[in-house]
């Protein structure tokens, strides 16, 4: 919805100004009219013009103006040369050289308006390290919201936001959907970077697409029997609103549906209530998906569970650690 209301909001300025974004926002335009001196292509107005203002017409960016002596800001120029084509004299030409007739570089800024754009930039670049939409721990770990989910075999969250190029690439290829970009769970600077939302949908166990695409390393390459011991979170249980803690019902959901058999079952109060063994659960959200409890289910995967920081092998080690626990449960094998 964010991706539509901007697009929205582009378009929508077009209509206010021909090609808006490109003439007033685009920040590679931007830094391209910085150089217009060194431009080595340029724009000739020949003698046999009429003057019939055919050239400023077709200019998509307003950048000629016609009168006595036509001429064209080379700031605003982007070199299409549609000029060229809908000139009825032939009378504009693309040539080499130093020639400055006919061509303005200067640059039209108040001072209002420089100090404005100065403070804008740099405003802006400062939200983008001060985090605020999160914290910055020590370490250079982002704590942020607490279920920002990261895919399997992402790299420590302060390195992960450095090598994302936000190319969406994981995004596209997962299967199920469960890859979002992030809005704010991960602050200014991990914007568009890719999270997992489990009420949207889980991440499978066989299926290792996101990391094998990554063109970054941002997640790096990792097998499926490695996704056992990539832990990305921990699934958390709301006594409140589970309906097996909170009342008579019985509902094994959860348990029936963990593909990594982190649920077990102990006797509380002389019932038997299910918890979730932290060594086990990796935070794939397959319970939080399919947890009957709405609108918010009643077991919910946390950010704390995560363990990028540590590198596989100890992830590995921490794994094989699981002991059994509660009446009747079986961990499953990892190698």
């Amino acid at each position: 919805m964010v991706a539509l209301v901007l697009l929205a909001a582009v378009l929508g300025l077009s209509a206010m100004g021909r090609r808006f974004w490109c003439r007033n926002a685009c920040p590679l335009g931007a830094l391209l009219a910085l150089l217009p001196g060194w431009a080595v292509l340029r724009l000739r107005f020949e003698e046999n013009c009429t003057r019939c203002g055919a050239c400023a017409k077709a200019c998509k960016m307003e950048a000629i103006t016609t009168g006595e002596k036509p001429s064209y800001s080379a700031r605003e120029c982007i070199s299409c040369y549609t000029c060229v084509a809908r000139c009825p004299e032939a009378a504009i030409s693309i040539g080499l050289g130093a020639s400055r007739e006919g061509r303005s570089t200067q640059l039209n800024l108040s001072r209002r308006r420089l100090l404005q754009g100065s403070a804008i930039g740099i405003g802006w670049a400062l939200l983008g390290k001060l985090e605020v939409a999160s914290a910055r721990a020590e370490s250079g770990a982002t704590l942020g919201s607490p279920h920002l989910l990261r895919p399997p075999g992402s790299v420590p969250e302060h390195e992960f936001v450095k090598r994302c190029v936000r190319c969406a690439e994981c995004v596209k290829v997962c299967p199920n959907g469960a890859l979002q970009p992030a809005l704010s769970e991960a602050g200014m600077s991990g914007l568009w970077t890719p999270v997992l939302v489990p009420c949207i949908n889980y991440c499978t166990e066989a299926c290792n697409a996101c990391g094998n695409v990554c063109p970054t390393d941002a997640l790096e390459p990792f097998t499926i029997k490695e996704k056992k011991w990539l832990f990305i979170g921990t699934a958390v249980i709301d006594r409140s609103r589970c309906i097996t803690w909170n009342s008579e019902k019985v509902c094994l959901v959860c348990d029936e549906q963990c593909t990594y058999k982190a649920v077990y079952w102990d006797e509380v109060d002389g019932r038997r209530r299910p918890f979730v063994n932290d060594q086990v659960c990796v935070g794939c959200g397959i319970c939080e998906k399919k947890c009957p409890v709405g609108p918010e289910a009643a077991i919910r995967v946390f950010s704390f569970g995560d363990k990028r920081d540590m590198p596989r092998a100890e992830q590995k080690k921490f794994r094989k650690s699981a002991r059994p626990l509660g009446k009747d449960y079986t961990l499953l094998p990892i190698d």
